[in-house]
């Protein structure tokens, strides 16, 4: 439903805007929309939730990282790299809050996952 009202935005009748080069569309998609939701939906929003209830982050990643694995779910090789992937998105993503602050781990979280779905999307 998400990605289908994503979609629809790209769709806009009555003078609004068109790209008729699916191609982009995918490309925008993948490389700008899907990073954010998927940083909200897997990343921050659990992260916070977690940390209320569980203290050793070790437990946090994982639970994270199986989450983010689980709706990934084309094949059982994905899953797996997903669930790596899911690790080094937590683990930047908690390192740069302690660090920093919320704001600059959420928008580099969704930089990193950004560059990562365009390489792939490119190769």
């Amino acid at each position: 439903m998400f990605f289908g009202i994503v979609e629809s935005c790209f769709n806009l009748d009555n003078n609004g805007l068109s790209i008729e080069n699916n191609s982009f569309k995918e490309f925008v998609i993948l490389s700008i929309f899907i990073p954010t939701f998927e940083t909200i939906c897997f990343i921050t929003i659990p992260t916070f939730l977690l940390k209320f209830v569980i203290k050793k982050k070790i437990i946090i990643v994982l639970i994270i990282s199986s989450l983010f694995a689980f709706f990934h779910d084309y094949s059982l090789i994905y899953i797996i790299y997903a669930f790596f992937a899911g690790i080094i998105m937590s683990v930047f993503y908690i390192l740069l809050f302690e660090k920093y602050n919320f704001f600059v781990a959420f928008l580099l979280s969704i930089l990193l996952h950004s560059a990562h779905n365009s390489i792939l999307y490119l190769i």
